[in-house]
Formats: structure tokens, sequence, C-alpha cells
């Protein structure tokens, strides 16, 4: 969000380019857990898996803030939310108390109302865990705060995002839909109007509207 020449991708690892993906640098040492009992081939006993979508030791989401630059969070697959505050040099480990080994960071929105504001969904349902897992941080990881209280606890969560417009006003996506709380979290509604039951993988607000991805497709619904 502050240099259009800069680009982030995660490995183990958090690599940036300002050359356009022609030449990568390594910022960040493995972020994961780094379990090797996890990073075995899957399937059989015929054939093996060939997708690599079981392993784990990831950086599954990563975002810069858009208040500072240089601000980076970044969570894995296996349970860890990192924060580097000068752009990659060094990294703090931020990952909540209660967040348990192995649970997915599927997604990491960092506010537009404060650097050290952070907000995180996770989820475990590969571990037939179907509840939802969400947390919002204001002291950049310092303390986090579960704030998925009121979401079916049968809808596991892939996705939290803040309106950029209106401090407070948060959207989850979980494997049935979409839910909406205008409290920071306090409590939550479900949002549904004609939208199908579907699972919503991600989300964003683009010029008064949420933009909602889909495992079918993408809806845009207007916010007021």
């Amino acid at each position: 969000p502050h240099n259009s020449n800069v680009v982030y991708a995660g490995s183990q690892h958090v690599h940036n380019t300002t050359t356009g993906g022609e030449s990568w640098t390594v910022i960040s040492p493995d972020l994961s857990y780094n379990d090797k009992s996890t990073q075995g081939n899957s399937g059989g006993p015929l054939t093996l898996d060939q997708t690599s979508v079981e392993y784990y030791g990831v950086v599954f989401a990563l975002v810069e803030s858009p208040v500072k630059a240089g601000y980076l969070w970044a969570g894995t697959d296996d349970g860890r939310v990192w924060l580097s505050r000068n752009g990659g040099v060094a990294w703090s480990n931020v990952t909540p108390r209660d967040m348990e080994k192995y649970s997915r960071v599927s997604s990491i929105d960092a506010s537009s109302f404060g650097a050290c504001i952070a907000y995180v969904a996770a989820n475990r349902f590969q571990l037939d865990d179907d509840r939802p897992y969400l947390w919002k941080t204001a002291n950049c990881g310092a303390n986090w705060e579960r704030i998925d209280e009121g979401i079916a606890e049968s809808e596991f969560t892939r996705v939290l995002r803040e309106d950029p417009e209106r401090r407070g006003l948060l959207v989850a996506g979980t494997e049935r839909g979409v839910w909406f709380s205008p409290n920071d979290g306090l409590g939550w509604q479900r949002l549904r109007l004609a939208m199908p039951i579907v699972p919503v993988h991600d989300l964003t607000f683009k010029q008064g509207d949420l933009i909602i991805g889909t495992g079918r497709s993408a809806i845009g619904t207007l916010v007021e």
C-alpha cells in the first residue's frame, strides 16, 4: 500500500521483490513450527497426493499495514502469528496465547485506524473442529482478545475484515456465509439477504460495496 513496486510473498519465509519478480529477497527466518511430521507425503496407499496442500509449515496470511510502511503481519497455517515493524529486518512472535498449534491463520487484516491494530481469523476444520476463531489486538500483538462469541459454533471462520471507512464495523466469512459486527466484535449478526448458504473465502470493501468471494462466485453487497 505504500510502494507499488514492492510485492510480498510467503513460503515458510517471507520474501519481497522490487523488480517485478525478476529477483526475490528472503526477509524473515522460517516463521512456521517446522514440524517435520507434518511435511511428508500424504495420500496412498496406491498413489500419493501431488498438490502439497496437505502440508503444514507455510506463511498462509501476509499483509502490510496501510497506516505505517514496514509494519508486516504474517500468519502460518500451523498456528503462528508474527509482526515486523521494520520491513522484515526483525520479527516478533505475537501468536495469541490461546491459539492452538496447527490452527490455520487464514487471514490477517491490518486496520486503517492504527498500525498496532489487527484482526485475525483462523480455523481448525481439518482437525474436526468447526468452531469459529477470531482475534483482535490493539497493541501490536502484546495482547489479543477473542471476538467470535455470537457466531454459530458450527461455522468455522476463513476471513475477518474491518471496514476501512467505519472503525469497528467488522465482517467475517464462514463456511456458511457472512456475519457482521457493528461494535468491533462485541456482538455478531448474520448477513444473509438473498445470498445462498455458501463457503466464504474472502471479503473486501470497495467504494461502498462489500465484495464477497465464495465457492461459487463473487457477490457484491451494498454496505450502508
